[in-house]
């Protein structure tokens, strides 16, 4: 298990995390607990993508070789799901963002 772990408390004092199974006695303890998916990693056109769940237009892209969260530029086609989730992981923040 991971040591660390980010949340972040939106304005209307709800918790923001990543969900790991692991932690289930910890949102048990916090009270209510909703759970949404906040991206989708699919097979498309050989090979996988990440979108923002909400708004599939906004997802992995490429833009002068620099990997990043938007609208312009070609979505990136990782060679495999284990890329493309390690990659999820790491741009979690700016795929959930507005």
């Amino acid at each position: 298990m991971d040591k660390e772990l980010e949340v972040r408390i939106t304005e209307d004092g709800n918790l923001e995390s990543i969900y790991k199974d692991d932690l289930t006695d910890l949102y048990s303890d916090l009270g209510r607990v909703t759970v949404e998916r906040a991206s989708d990693v699919e097979f498309e056109n050989g090979g996988w993508t990440v979108r923002c769940h909400k708004d599939p237009q906004k997802a992995i892209r490429t833009i002068d070789d620099k990997i990043s969260v938007g609208y312009v530029g070609n979505i990136v086609s990782f060679k495999s799901r284990e890329s493309a989730l390690a990659k999820e992981v790491e741009l979690f923040w700016e795929l959930i963002g507005e």
